[in-house]
Protein backbone atom coordinates (compact mmCIF):
# COMPACT_ATOMS: atom_id res chain seq x y z
CA UNK A 1 0.00 0.00 0.00
CA UNK A 2 2.81 2.37 0.84
CA UNK A 3 4.54 1.84 -2.51
CA UNK A 4 1.41 2.02 -4.68
CA UNK A 5 0.04 4.88 -2.57
CA UNK A 6 2.85 7.23 -3.57
CA UNK A 7 5.03 6.47 -0.52
CA UNK A 8 2.36 7.93 1.74
CA UNK A 9 1.76 6.83 5.32
CA UNK A 10 -1.55 8.70 5.14
CA UNK A 11 -2.78 6.40 2.38
CA UNK A 12 -1.77 3.32 4.41
CA UNK A 13 -3.50 4.71 7.50
CA UNK A 14 -6.67 5.51 5.57
CA UNK A 15 -6.75 2.03 4.04
CA UNK A 16 -6.27 0.39 7.44
CA UNK A 17 -8.96 2.66 8.89
CA UNK A 18 -11.36 1.47 6.18
CA UNK A 19 -10.70 -2.12 7.23
CA UNK A 20 -11.28 -1.27 10.88
CA UNK A 21 -14.52 0.61 10.19
CA UNK A 22 -15.77 -2.29 8.05
CA UNK A 23 -15.07 -4.69 10.90
CA UNK A 24 -16.64 -2.41 13.48
CA UNK A 25 -19.82 -1.80 11.50
CA UNK A 26 -20.28 -5.49 10.73
CA UNK A 27 -19.53 -6.88 14.20
CA UNK A 28 -22.75 -5.87 15.98
CA UNK A 29 -25.21 -7.03 13.30
CA UNK A 30 -23.20 -10.24 12.92
CA UNK A 31 -23.31 -10.86 16.67
CA UNK A 32 -27.05 -10.39 16.61
CA UNK A 33 -27.40 -12.85 13.70
CA UNK A 34 -25.18 -15.39 15.49
CA UNK A 35 -27.40 -15.24 18.56
CA UNK A 36 -30.65 -15.42 16.59
CA UNK A 37 -29.72 -17.97 13.93
CA UNK A 38 -26.73 -20.19 14.57
CA UNK A 39 -23.18 -19.31 15.54
CA UNK A 40 -21.72 -21.99 13.31
CA UNK A 41 -23.79 -20.81 10.33
CA UNK A 42 -22.59 -17.23 10.78
CA UNK A 43 -19.02 -18.47 11.26
CA UNK A 44 -19.29 -20.40 7.99
CA UNK A 45 -20.51 -17.23 6.26
CA UNK A 46 -17.39 -15.55 7.63
CA UNK A 47 -15.29 -18.40 6.26
CA UNK A 48 -16.83 -17.92 2.83
CA UNK A 49 -16.17 -14.17 3.05
CA UNK A 50 -12.55 -14.91 4.02
CA UNK A 51 -12.21 -17.15 0.95
CA UNK A 52 -13.68 -14.35 -1.19
CA UNK A 53 -11.31 -11.83 0.41
CA UNK A 54 -8.38 -14.18 -0.19
CA UNK A 55 -9.30 -14.61 -3.85
CA UNK A 56 -9.95 -10.88 -4.37
CA UNK A 57 -6.64 -9.97 -2.74
CA UNK A 58 -4.71 -12.54 -4.77
CA UNK A 59 -6.31 -11.26 -7.99
CA UNK A 60 -5.49 -7.68 -7.04
CA UNK A 61 -1.88 -8.61 -6.28
CA UNK A 62 -1.68 -10.35 -9.65
CA UNK A 63 -2.98 -7.19 -11.32
CA UNK A 64 -0.40 -5.12 -9.44
CA UNK A 65 2.27 -7.17 -11.22
CA UNK A 66 0.81 -6.10 -14.56
CA UNK A 67 2.39 -2.97 -15.97
CA UNK A 68 -0.75 -1.90 -17.80
CA UNK A 69 -2.84 -1.37 -14.64
CA UNK A 70 -2.51 2.10 -13.09
CA UNK A 71 -1.29 2.19 -9.48
CA UNK A 72 -4.40 4.17 -8.48
CA UNK A 73 -6.65 1.36 -9.73
CA UNK A 74 -4.68 -1.23 -7.76
CA UNK A 75 -4.81 0.99 -4.68
CA UNK A 76 -8.60 1.31 -4.89
CA UNK A 77 -8.90 -2.45 -5.35
CA UNK A 78 -6.62 -3.11 -2.36
CA UNK A 79 -8.76 -0.77 -0.23
CA UNK A 80 -11.87 -2.68 -1.33
CA UNK A 81 -10.12 -5.94 -0.40
CA UNK A 82 -9.25 -4.54 3.02
CA UNK A 83 -12.90 -3.59 3.54
CA UNK A 84 -13.90 -7.14 2.61
CA UNK A 85 -11.31 -8.47 5.10
CA UNK A 86 -12.79 -6.18 7.74
CA UNK A 87 -16.31 -7.51 7.19
CA UNK A 88 -14.98 -11.10 7.18
CA UNK A 89 -13.21 -10.42 10.49
CA UNK A 90 -16.43 -8.96 11.87
CA UNK A 91 -18.20 -12.19 10.91
CA UNK A 92 -15.52 -14.30 12.46
CA UNK A 93 -14.34 -12.74 15.69
CA UNK A 94 -17.43 -12.47 17.89
CA UNK A 95 -19.23 -15.68 16.89
CA UNK A 96 -16.01 -17.72 17.06
CA UNK A 97 -15.24 -16.40 20.53
CA UNK A 98 -18.80 -17.10 21.68
CA UNK A 99 -18.77 -20.65 20.32
CA UNK A 100 -15.33 -21.22 21.84
CA UNK A 101 -16.59 -20.06 25.23
CA UNK A 102 -19.66 -22.29 24.92
CA UNK A 103 -17.41 -25.24 24.04
CA UNK A 104 -15.14 -25.04 27.08
CA UNK A 105 -15.97 -26.19 30.61
CA UNK A 106 -16.99 -23.21 32.77
CA UNK A 107 -14.47 -23.95 35.53
CA UNK A 108 -11.58 -24.33 33.10
CA UNK A 109 -12.19 -21.45 30.70
CA UNK A 110 -9.27 -19.35 31.92
CA UNK A 111 -6.93 -22.24 31.13
CA UNK A 112 -8.37 -22.64 27.64
CA UNK A 113 -8.25 -18.90 27.01
CA UNK A 114 -4.62 -18.81 28.12
CA UNK A 115 -3.81 -21.50 25.57
CA UNK A 116 -5.86 -19.66 22.94
CA UNK A 117 -4.04 -16.38 23.60
CA UNK A 118 -0.68 -18.15 23.46
CA UNK A 119 -1.62 -19.64 20.10
CA UNK A 120 -2.61 -16.16 18.86
CA UNK A 121 0.82 -14.90 19.86
CA UNK A 122 2.58 -17.80 18.14
CA UNK A 123 0.52 -17.49 14.96
CA UNK A 124 0.95 -13.70 14.97
CA UNK A 125 4.72 -14.12 15.00
CA UNK A 126 4.75 -16.82 12.30
CA UNK A 127 3.67 -14.41 9.54
CA UNK A 128 6.52 -11.96 10.07
CA UNK A 129 9.01 -14.84 10.49
CA UNK A 130 7.76 -16.38 7.24
CA UNK A 131 8.18 -12.99 5.55
CA UNK A 132 11.78 -12.74 6.81
CA UNK A 133 12.49 -16.28 5.57
CA UNK A 134 10.98 -15.56 2.15
CA UNK A 135 13.00 -12.36 1.78
CA UNK A 136 16.12 -14.29 2.76
CA UNK A 137 15.38 -17.00 0.18
CA UNK A 138 14.22 -14.72 -2.65
CA UNK A 139 16.60 -11.84 -1.94
CA UNK A 140 16.12 -8.82 0.25
CA UNK A 141 14.78 -6.46 -2.42
CA UNK A 142 11.81 -4.35 -1.44
CA UNK A 143 10.63 -3.85 -4.99
CA UNK A 144 6.89 -4.13 -5.64
CA UNK A 145 7.34 -7.46 -7.44
CA UNK A 146 9.21 -8.90 -4.45
CA UNK A 147 6.64 -7.58 -1.98
CA UNK A 148 3.80 -9.07 -4.04
CA UNK A 149 5.39 -12.54 -3.98
CA UNK A 150 5.70 -12.44 -0.19
CA UNK A 151 2.16 -11.10 0.20
CA UNK A 152 0.75 -13.81 -2.08
CA UNK A 153 2.17 -16.50 0.22
CA UNK A 154 0.74 -14.83 3.34
CA UNK A 155 -2.67 -14.17 1.82
CA UNK A 156 -2.92 -17.68 0.37
CA UNK A 157 -2.35 -19.11 3.86
CA UNK A 158 -5.53 -17.32 4.99
CA UNK A 159 -7.49 -19.94 3.06
CA UNK A 160 -6.63 -22.56 5.69
CA UNK A 161 -8.58 -21.03 8.62
CA UNK A 162 -11.29 -19.91 6.20
CA UNK A 163 -11.94 -23.50 5.15
CA UNK A 164 -11.81 -24.70 8.77
CA UNK A 165 -14.51 -22.15 9.63
CA UNK A 166 -16.89 -24.00 7.33
CA UNK A 167 -16.89 -26.99 9.68
CA UNK A 168 -17.71 -25.43 13.07
CA UNK A 169 -20.76 -26.96 14.77
CA UNK A 170 -23.06 -25.55 17.43
CA UNK A 171 -24.05 -29.02 18.63
CA UNK A 172 -20.52 -29.54 19.99
CA UNK A 173 -21.02 -26.73 22.53
CA UNK A 174 -21.32 -27.84 26.15
CA UNK A 175 -24.49 -25.85 26.95
CA UNK A 176 -23.44 -25.38 30.58
CA UNK A 177 -25.22 -22.92 32.81
CA UNK A 178 -23.11 -20.53 34.87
Amino acid sequence: LYAIGGDSNTVVGAAEAMQGVAQLTSALPVGYLADKLSRSRVISWGGMLMLMATLATLLTLAREESTDVPAHTVLVQMCACLCLWGVANGFMTGPVQALFADSTPAGDRSQYYTVLYSLYLVSGSMGPLLGVALFKIWGDHWAPSQLCKVMVVGVALEAVPAVLMLFFRDDKALHEEE
